[in-house]
């Protein structure tokens, strides 16, 4: 089981649609970026 303390994932827009599903089924705000992985992780820090 999952448990989140921080409901808020930043990921690249490309990321596989179920993982997304999973996270957002566990409750957390998926935040997609389309410049990619390294805007999702700056982005993520701040």
């Amino acid at each position: 089981m999952i448990n989140f303390k921080t409901l808020y994932v930043h990921m690249a827009a490309a990321a596989k649609k179920w993982g997304k599903d999973l996270l957002r089924n566990k409750g957390a705000t998926i935040f997609e970026y389309t410049a990619g992985y390294s805007k999702a992780v700056e982005e993520g820090r701040t």
